[in-house]
């Protein structure tokens, strides 16, 4: 996922002349017919931060004679010319946002029903801005009525002081490179998470400003073209984060709401990360950009759960003073998985050589495409391209396992959406070689965190495909990308194909990693979980323990 640029080119705002409405994620878009069919007359609906699309300029009367007359205009918000909570036929004059033409349409009664609902769950700036165009709103009669500064002041100290259902009292969290296809994935996942919120989604100045639901769905119509529809299945954006608008590194730093960051830039932009750092924020970060810089830990917290733990331990001692500047890296995205793998491996029956070849997917690549004639239908060699892919791997396992005595990569780029495909193959130190049984009990027995009560933890961190085929069915071909990237949500990897006959290595087996979750944002997410976990046991008072999320959110599907 490194390759993914901060940005790549620029995007065009929504324009509200042609105004097509988002993907949703909670069911199939619906039609104007449905929606009201489906829908109690003046009921209030579920999602105040997305406004429902206008789906007709206006609506067809019909004559005594039964010819059509001319359409009538009607409310962005009720669909309907007669407004359903007062009966007004009159729209708000002049509109109290920059949407033209059909979307201008609004009764007054209809948009103050809406941002009293839209701050009543806690979504006050969804209740003031208009998604579609950007512009607060503003217009004389709301000034008197919802937009007083009374009312103004009431719901915002109602918002600090958590009164109200649905107000949102997780950690806000940065994500820098935001736009990019790591980025909207991790903001989807952490709409369910239970420590961390979307706080800052951070892009370059081609989309600061912008609606994120715009970028975002332009960059996912993007690849889906690019690839086609048959490889390439776009997210979804999702109603609760209709407005959020994408934002610049300066608009962080001088707010200071987030002290923690997630980055997912490329190497170029490293400098970034870094301004970060020395204003006091918290990075956790993919990018290859001083991963191999000694003073920054490269973890991955089940390979090496020790060097977090000594990072932590050091800026105690400190007071955790100066504890920002140093930035928590994990490595690429293969070595995420395959390192997890050899180090259970490892502590059964110690590694001595490795190698490794990878088919990766292209999602690896983000909004960078690749030309099709590369990689449809293709197999896309990566050594000796702008890629280093094969090049940090090889870093990264002998800094992460220094007692492995020879490392050896290959990498190609395939034609898949999601899921890396790894070919492992090792040889052992010790005297007995073991059997392919041995080998998957070391395997699905591998759980060094068992003790740490993180949400992004899988509860199995390696899924082995059964050796007796009899148990389960066939398992012959597998795992395979498509089939085998979703285990614990992405942050389990997947084995399969465990052989031990084999003549110059001990073992030789296929492994499975979901390349955006547990090799990308699902790597930096369980590193700053594990940080602050670790931080608040050495910053809880004697004898007293750091306060464990609950029973019911303990455990999130990722």
């Amino acid at each position: 996922g490194e390759e993914t640029p901060l940005v790549s080119g620029t995007v065009d705002a929504c324009t509200h002349d042609g105004y097509r409405p988002p993907r949703l994620t909670h069911g199939v878009t619906p039609t104007r017919e449905t929606a009201q069919k489906d829908e109690p007359k003046g009921a209030i609906r579920t999602h105040p931060q997305a406004e429902p699309p206008v789906w007709s300029r206006g609506k067809m009367h019909s004559s005594s004679s039964g010819e059509l007359e001319t359409q009538r205009p009607v409310c962005r918000i009720c669909w309907e010319s007669t407004c359903e909570v007062d009966g007004s036929e009159e729209f708000l004059s002049p509109t109290p946002c920059s949407c033209r033409d059909e979307r201008s349409n609004v009764h007054q009664a209809c948009l103050e029903r809406w941002i009293l609902e839209a701050r009543s769950q806690g979504r006050f700036d969804a209740g003031t801005i208009c998604h579609a165009c950007g512009d607060n709103y503003s217009h004389p009669a709301l000034s008197l009525t919802v937009l007083s500064d009374e009312a103004v002041r009431e719901a915002k100290i109602s918002t600090a002081s958590g009164g109200g259902e649905g107000v949102d009292h997780r950690e806000p969290l940065a994500i820098i490179g935001g736009t990019g296809y790591v980025g909207r994935s991790l903001a989807l996942h952490l709409l369910g998470h239970p420590t961390f919120r979307l706080g800052a989604v951070v892009g370059s100045s081609a989309t600061v400003g912008k609606p994120f639901s715009a970028v975002f769905e332009k960059k996912e119509e993007a690849l889906a073209e690019h690839y086609g529809a048959d490889l390439w299945k776009p997210m979804d954006f999702p109603a609760e984060l209709m407005s959020a608008r994408v934002c610049g590194v300066d608009d962080i730093i001088e707010r200071g709401e987030c002290r923690t960051a997630l980055s997912f830039i490329a190497p170029e932009h490293g400098e970034i990360e870094d301004r970060l750092a020395a204003a006091g924020i918290k990075v956790f970060s993919i990018s290859p950009h001083a991963r191999f810089d000694p003073s920054n830990p490269l973890s991955v917290p089940e390979a090496n759960p020790e060097v977090l733990k000594d990072a932590v331990d050091k800026a105690a001692c400190e007071g955790f003073e100066g504890d920002c500047h140093s930035l928590v890296k994990s490595p690429n995205c293969v070595t995420c998985g395959v390192v997890v793998a050899l180090k259970a491996l490892d502590a059964a029956f110690g590694v001595e050589d490795v190698s490794v070849t990878t088919f990766q997917s292209l999602s690896g690549r983000g909004d960078a495409k690749y030309p099709r004639d590369v990689v449809m239908g293709n197999v896309y060699p990566l050594h000796g391209t702008v890629e280093r892919t094969g090049e940090y791997q090889h870093g990264e396992l002998k800094r992460i396992m220094p007692d492995v005595k020879r490392v050896s990569v290959a990498a190609y780029r395939v034609p898949v959406q999601r899921g890396h495909l790894v070919d492992v193959r090792v040889r052992f130190g010790c005297a007995e070689k073991p059997t392919a049984r041995a080998v998957e009990r070391a395997l699905s027995s591998f759980d060094p965190l068992r003790d740490v009560p993180l949400p992004s933890k899988p509860r199995r961190v390696i899924y082995v495909k059964p050796l007796d085929e009899e148990e389960t069915g066939p398992r012959i071909g597998t795992p395979r990308p498509k089939d085998d990237h979703e285990y614990e949500g992405g942050m389990s990897v997947c084995v399969g194909n465990v052989v031990c006959e084999d003549e110059l290595y001990d073992v030789r087996f296929c492994l499975v990693v979901n390349n955006v979750v547990r090799g990308a944002w699902g790597a930096a997410l369980l590193n700053a979980e594990y940080w602050h976990w670790l931080k608040g046991r050495k910053t809880a008072a004697p004898g007293e323990e750091p306060a464990a999320p609950s029973a019911a959110a303990a455990r999130i599907e990722c």
